[in-house]
Formats: structure tokens, C-alpha cells, sequence
């Protein structure tokens, strides 16, 4: 059997702290990126994290490797520290 994927409530990229996912256990995210504000829904499918996001009224796919994303391929997101 395959574990489910536990996804923090929280990431914040490396390359840029000011950018920062917010994860909801309803099913809903929010996402700061370049300045900007973005919000939607999310599913997970086996370690990928797919981002609908309402602004731009299209999926982004993120890879999930243990308590980090990568997203765009390169840009690693952890969960900061609590």
C-alpha cells in the first residue's frame, strides 16, 4: 500500500522567502509569489502537487519529495521550522 503524502500547511522557497504556499486542509491554497497573490484548490496524485490556480485559470504542477517541493523543476519550497 502506498502512504499518503502528508503535505505541511506551510512552505517558503528558498530562493526567495517571500515566497510562500499556504496549504489548507480544506482543499484550498494560497500562494504569494513575485509580489503577487494567488488562491485555489489543490489535489494530490501520488507525489505530484497539482496547483489550480484561480487567477490564472490553470494547473501547475509541483513534485513532492518528502517535506519539500520543487517547483518549475528547481525551486525547492520546505517548510520552515517551527
Amino acid at each position: 500500500a502506498t502512504v499518503p503524502v502528508r503535505l505541511g500547511s506551510l512552505y517558503v522557497s528558498n530562493q526567495n522567502s517571500a515566497n510562500r504556499l499556504q496549504i489548507r486542509a480544506d482543499g484550498s491554497f494560497s500562494l504569494q509569489e513575485g509580489g503577487q497573490s494567488f488562491n485555489g484548490t489543490y489535489s494530490v496524485t501520488g507525489t505530484t502537487l497539482r496547483l489550480r490556480i484561480g487567477q490564472l485559470q490553470r494547473d501547475v504542477d509541483v513534485a513532492i519529495q518528502g517535506s519539500t517541493l520543487i517547483v518549475n523543476g528547481n525551486e525547492t519550497w520546505v517548510q520552515p521550522s517551527q
